[in-house]
């Protein structure tokens, strides 16, 4: 894509200049490495009977069915993306800043209304980070990632509990 603010070609991941080495106007952080300033794209689920639903051809497929215990259902899904979407920001974080990042797992841990709709009541997110990164820049990225960058959990209800914590292995 061109960048109408540029006149030039972009790298899709950073929205900067394709050439690394020259410097571009944008901030990576003022948009987001994955957002590409696109309109969401029309989706659709079609139904396999019981409670599977699969996703149309033409996007990476997608299975979500709430009475197989192999077979993500969309709560699971969402905890999926939460933490797909935050952990991506902090390594992406992380590697702006030159740290030594050689790995990173996140968890998810949850508590569920006991009434419907059974909704999302405490959210905790625990990060295990493998490198000789600063907790300092962890907590930065992290802190970022959920106040700014994420697109999921800021499009959650804001009365959630939502905790993080982490532990740094050199």
């Amino acid at each position: 894509p061109l960048a109408p603010w540029t006149l030039g070609p972009l790298d899709p991941w950073t929205l900067g200049p394709l050439d690394p080495w020259t410097p571009g106007p944008l901030d990576p952080w003022t948009l987001g490495p994955y957002d590409l300033l696109m309109p969401v794209p029309p989706l659709s689920l079609q139904w396999h009977g019981d409670f599977k639903f699969s996703n149309a051809n033409g996007f990476p497929p997608i299975t979500l069915d709430s009475g197989d215990p192999d077979t993500p259902s969309p709560m699971q899904a969402l905890a999926y993306g939460l933490m797909g979407c935050m952990a991506m920001d902090v390594v992406l974080i992380l590697q702006k800043g030159r740290h030594d990042l050689k790995g990173l797992v996140a968890h998810f841990e949850g508590d569920r209304a006991e009434d419907h709709p059974k909704r999302y009541t405490r959210i905790h997110l625990r990060f295990e980070i493998t490198g000789p990164v600063p907790e300092d820049a962890v907590t930065r990225a992290i802190d970022l990632s959920h106040e700014k960058y994420c697109s999921v959990s800021n499009s959650l209800r804001k009365d959630i509990d939502f905790t993080t914590s982490f532990t740094i292995t050199p």
